[in-house]
């Protein structure tokens, strides 16, 4: 079941506007390369054939909008599809020989960061002194 909803979801968030982009500014670029510039009437220039500067910088930011776009998402979408039909798991990813790794540090309040051998049971702020301790080494009971 989780294959076919990332499988949608995927078709959803990343085929469609991808294709969307890809046919719709592959016309604007097509019919901009194909509108004629007006040359000021000079002898010897050939107006069908001539891109102006203008015109390149607009193609090619085409381009790079619809490049953006796809490098942007492929890594979140190849992970997830990785992910659900390549049997690729935490374990693979995060810990070798298929063994949890030990916890380091545990998160209170806010952004703080303790160690793993300090719990704190209660939700009280920390005092400088126990802060200065855990920061030395030392047990606080």
């Amino acid at each position: 079941m989780r294959k076919i909803y990332t499988t949608v979801l995927f078709a959803n968030i990343y085929l469609a506007p991808l294709s969307l982009i890809v046919i719709m500014y592959a016309r604007i670029g097509i019919t901009l390369f194909k509108t004629t510039v007006p040359t000021g009437g000079k002898p010897g220039h050939d107006s069908r054939h001539t891109v102006s500067k203008k015109k390149q910088r607009v193609i090619k930011m085409l381009l790079i909008v619809a490049l953006l776009f796809i490098l942007s998402w492929l890594p979140l979408w190849t992970l997830m599809m990785l992910s659900d039909y390549a049997s690729l798991t935490e374990q693979h990813l995060c810990s070798a020989n298929g063994q949890r790794r030990k916890t380091y540090s545990h998160r209170l309040q806010g952004n703080s960061v303790l160690p793993a051998n300090h719990v704190q049971t209660s939700l009280e702020p920390i005092s400088l002194n126990s802060l200065e301790r855990l920061i030395r080494g030392e047990r606080t009971m």
